[in-house]
C-alpha cells in the first residue's frame, strides 16, 4: 500500500489475520483504532467492520484468512 491510501471500511465472512512486514498502518477494527507497525500483527473476526490507511512508508503485508479470500488469488487457473 502507498502513503495515505485507504481501504475502506467491509466485512467479510472470512477470519483474517495480518502481519505486517515493512511500514504501518492504522487500523480500525469495529470502530476501535489502533496503529500497528512492522513485526505485529491484528486479526479481524468473521463478519467484522474493518479498514486501514497507510502511514508514512510504503506498507506491504500478508493476509491469511479462512476461507480464502479467492476476490484476491491472482492468476488462478
Amino acid at each position: 500500500m502507498e502513503p495515505g491510501s485507504v481501504l475502506p471500511e467491509h466485512k467479510h465472512i472470512h477470519e483474517q489475520i495480518s502481519y505486517i512486514v515493512s511500514g504501518e498502518v492504522q487500523v480500525t477494527v469495529d470502530y476501535e483504532n489502533r496503529t500497528v507497525r512492522a513485526g505485529e500483527l491484528f486479526a479481524v473476526k468473521s463478519n467484522t467492520l474493518h479498514s486501514y490507511r497507510a502511514l508514512g512508508n510504503p506498507v506491504r503485508m500478508i493476509i491469511a484468512s479462512s476461507p480464502l479470500l479467492r476476490d484476491y488469488v491472482f492468476n488462478e487457473e
